[in-house]
């Protein structure tokens, strides 16, 4: 074979496998990134999911709570409830939207929602805790305390009750002595003299 044709066979066979090891690590880099990407992509959904359900399960908490809170005026309850079902509602909306997402930064901002936009554990729950507290105090321990007065209530004492009679008899006060000092009969305690001695 004729020397030119040898070198002209080799050096393409060089040529043809140099061009194959440069292209498989880089086919290998684009894999890996894909398969990254993909991961935390779904890392993400799944995390969103969970909080979603946690929020939505305190959510069917409060709301029945409210309902049932027979203290609560009529405006406060319907103050509570509009904010809880509309976290219900939204969040629920928020959740297929989510799992939908196809880009990671996408689904990072709704994913991000759930505790920026929606404060579930932040705000709405502790509101609707110190709602029930305060109206319970004025709808409930105040009138339980004005049902007392009322003499159609079973709690009720009037002021001739024998539990509720001052004792008027009078009584001698006692007073130990102080010191070398005692008290008579018609005096008052007084503080003693003092004197100052020259050295």
């Amino acid at each position: 074979m004729n020397r030119s044709v040898r070198f002209a066979i080799a050096g393409t066979a060089v040529a043809a496998c140099a061009s194959v090891g440069l292209a498989t690590p880089v086919w290998a880099a684009g894999s890996a990134s894909t398969s990254l990407g993909a991961r935390a992509l779904t890392e993400i959904k799944a995390n969103a999911a969970s909080a979603i359900s946690l929020r939505l399960s305190a959510l069917t908490t409060a709301i029945s709570a409210v309902n049932n809170n027979v203290w609560l005026t009529s405006s406060d309850k319907s103050t509570l409830l509009n904010t809880l079902d509309g976290d219900q509602s939204n969040l629920t909306a928020l959740a297929p939207k989510i799992q939908a997402d196809t880009t990671i930064p996408q689904a990072r901002t709704d994913a991000q929602s759930i505790v920026l936009t929606y404060r579930v554990f932040a705000l709405a729950i502790p509101q609707v805790r110190l709602s029930a507290a305060t109206d319970d105090i004025i709808g409930g321990a105040l009138v339980r305390l004005g049902d007392a007065k009322n003499p159609q209530h079973p709690g009720f004492q009037p002021a001739s009750s024998p539990s509720l009679r001052l004792n008027t008899t009078p009584t001698t006060p006692s007073c130990p002595p102080l010191g070398r000092l005692s008290l008579r009969p018609g005096t008052t305690w007084a503080k003693p003299a003092t004197t100052s001695r020259r050295s």
